[in-house]
């Protein structure tokens, strides 16, 4: 059945550019061009997700929606609200208040919106899945009901176990019974069991070897007679009990999948009546059902798990990019008047290096804040040749602040190794990972954590090495060691899986190890980890070492800055911004007119077109964005030269800006060096 999406808006044109834009999800649209409308047809069909607009005659999206949410149909129907007028935050929190999942602004970037639609789609195909899934299993129960009506009683899932159990016990007239589920790689785990006619603890054991291994394989097996210790002799658990006589069944799924086993076994000749073949299937079936739901419900469960995981995973990052915007727009002022000072002040002065010191701190505070952009996916950098232990030895920095003095933190780094080629963002998450996992394993009893940083020359792997190295080659090896808990095998095996984790509920999400493998793998490099339980841990990364000659360091003074004499209009809706700004381009020689509202400075423009050499523009504006100001000024004067400036960087913006023809892109907080920079290369270059 083909998925359908609800569009609601008063006018047909944005119902067919919404169309457009949503064109390759492949859905079915139905439109509806006012809020009865909307209501009506959801009467008829059933709805993935709908886009409503806010404004409209007789009935606004608002009413419409809270409506939809009096009706059992649509109550929980996704909603995406979409307006060009209704886009302060009353109107935002308005709309969520009513239920609605998300609130685009218009003019709509499409691939937002595509994007957004298409993870409501993903999502509404999996909760369809799970229904489905519920709807087979709640026909599978009925059916083995029926089949099995009044010979297989119980209301929950140990009273089937056991009823199953006693079954099997009377029919054969056998002491030891049991039923069991397939768990991990060829292991059997009972879900009930009785030895010598008493309930027997939890029994898990490996197939290798056994009479079940034949089970599984075959389907069914039947010794009635004795002699199936000679048929078996590694099967220990056969000699230990004295075991003879034997008869078990594979459990099998509603695909024909092994997921479990059924057997009866005794130191003497078990019966087998004439019914005992059917009785056998029909309380085989019915362990089956049950074992495949039990199966299919963790399976929903972990699913739900993830889905609301990847959902808070998504909302921290949507509420760390507007943080890092707003913080940007802090910094801003902070810098440039910071630079502005210190020029102003003589070389010998000691506030000079005071004011150096504000300067080198607020580049630390953006270098955060790029950080934080990054794990929103708001902005990412380009692999560019770096020092790990520069890196290295920022993150132990932060670990020590966080870090309680019962662990020790020791420190082999090597500074002469190299360079790599990587962001130095994702570096310094991979030290973090991987030290604060350290850190975890230690925080109860203490310790010590030991991270080296070294030099690696690997001629060839030896098959006996415990570290999985990468192939040959010149390295640099990157180690942390703790003297913590330790891993099991099973442990081992599964912490780079995503979700993983050894943590409590409120202590991880299980996707640390996850992306760090993920990074390491990126960089061409490799990771691996040696752990005894008791121990401790130690994670080795090889990362491959950069040819790049030493990158060149700026001074920290700035350099030397170009100046000029042309006339540029100034756009930014912040105060302290606009004024840092126009007094660092006035001191720079630059004549300057300064304006706080898009709208006026378009105005002025219009009037004056040639008035200006250079437009300088922030992005996010009341009444109008940066990109939209460009345009309007563009049409108005072909190739004036623009600058926009912004402190929320997304690469769709980046993308618009330069189809729209706009030369220049900076991110805020802009130093005076790289400001003056661009705008001379946006007018030299004009």
């Amino acid at each position: 059945m083909n998925k359908k999406i609800l569009i609601v808006d008063d006018r047909p044109e944005n119902l067919l550019a919404l169309e457009r834009v949503l064109a390759e999800t492949g859905v079915e649209f139905v439109r509806a061009g006012s809020g009865n409308e909307a209501l009506a047809l959801t009467l008829d069909n059933d709805f993935a997700l709908a886009l409503v607009d806010v404004q409209m005659p007789d009935m606004d999206g608002y009413e419409t929606v809270e409506l939809m949410r009096l009706q059992g149909k649509t109550r929980y129907l996704p909603v995406i609200f979409i307006s060009a007028i209704c886009n302060t935050e009353d109107h935002f929190i308005r709309g969520l208040e009513t239920g609605a999942v998300d609130f685009i602004a218009k003019p709509i970037v499409p691939l937002l919106l595509l994007g957004k639609v298409k993870n409501f789609l993903d999502l509404h195909e999996q909760k369809r899945s799970l229904e489905l899934m519920v709807k087979e299993r709640e026909k599978r129960e009925k059916t083995f009901k029926q089949l099995a009506e009044g010979l297989i009683g119980g209301v929950n899932d140990e009273e089937v176990y056991s009823y199953i159990i006693s079954t099997c016990r009377t029919i054969f007239n056998t002491e030891h019974a049991m039923v069991g589920r397939l768990v991990g790689d060829g292991t059997v785990k009972s879900c009930a069991s009785v030895v010598n006619n008493e309930i027997s603890d939890s029994i898990a054991y490996a197939l290798k070897g056994t009479v079940c291994e034949e089970t599984i394989s075959k389907g069914v097996c039947l010794y009635p007679d004795g002699g199936v210790q000679s048929l078996f002799p590694e099967d220990g658990t056969l000699s230990v009990m004295g075991i003879e006589s034997y008869v078990g069944v594979c459990l099998k799924d509603s695909h024909g999948k092994a997921i479990g086993l059924l057997k009866a076994y005794s130191s003497t000749p078990l019966l087998l009546p004439d019914y005992a073949s059917e009785v056998l299937e029909i309380i085989a079936g019915r362990a089956a059902a049950v074992i495949e739901r039990q199966i299919a419900d963790e399976a929903r469960l972990l699913l739900q798990e993830q889905l609301q995981q990847a959902q808070k995973m998504e909302a921290i990052g949507t509420l760390a990019g507007g943080i890092a915007h707003d913080f940007n727009n802090i910094l801003t002022p902070i810098m440039g008047f910071a630079e502005m000072a210190r020029e102003s002040v003589a070389v010998d002065d000691p506030l000079r290096k005071d004011l150096s010191q504000v300067l080198e701190a607020s580049v630390r505070a953006k270098e955060l804040v790029q950080q934080i952009l990054t794990f929103s996916r708001q902005s990412g950098q380009e692999p560019r040749p770096l020092y790990v232990h520069l890196v290295l030895k920022e993150a132990l920095k932060l670990l020590r602040a966080t870090i309680p003095t019962t662990i020790t933190i020791r420190e082999d780094i090597d500074q002469d190794c190299g360079m790599i080629n990587a962001d130095p963002t994702k570096i310094h998450q991979v030290v973090m990972n991987l030290c604060t996992n350290a850190y975890h394993s230690m925080r109860k009893e203490g310790g010590v954590m030991t991270v080296t940083l070294s030099k690696a020359e690997i001629q060839a792997s030896a098959p006996e090495d415990q570290e999985l190295q990468p192939g040959p080659g010149e390295f640099i090896k990157f180690q942390v060691a703790d003297t913590g808990l330790g891993m099991d095998k099973a442990t081992l095996d599964k912490i780079f899986e995503p979700y993983f984790t050894t943590k409590s509920q409120n202590e991880g999400t299980g996707l640390g190890l996850a992306v760090v493998h993920g990074i390491v793998e990126h960089c061409g490099g490799a990771i691996s980890v040696f752990s005894e339980q008791g121990k401790g841990s130690t994670f080795t990364v090889y990362f491959p070492r950069s040819t790049t000659k030493t990158p060149a360091v700026e001074q920290g003074e700035g350099g030397t800055i170009t100046t000029g004499e042309e006339h540029i209009l100034l756009v930014d809706d912040d105060e302290q911004i606009g004024k840092m700004m126009s007094a660092m381009l006035e001191r720079g020689g630059y004549r300057v007119l300064k304006f706080m509202n898009p709208v006026d400075a378009l105005d002025h423009f219009a009037a004056q077109p040639d008035q200006f050499d250079l437009v300088i523009t922030d992005m996010t504006m009341p009444e109008m964005t940066g990109t939209q100001l460009a345009k309007r000024i563009l049409d108005l004067k072909t190739g004036v030269p623009i600058l926009l400036c912004t402190g929320y960087s997304e690469s769709t913006d980046h993308e618009l800006s330069k189809s729209l023809g706009i030369q220049g892109y900076l991110m805020k907080p802009v130093s005076r060096k790289d400001l003056f920079s661009k705008i001379r290369e946006l007018l030299d270059g004009s």
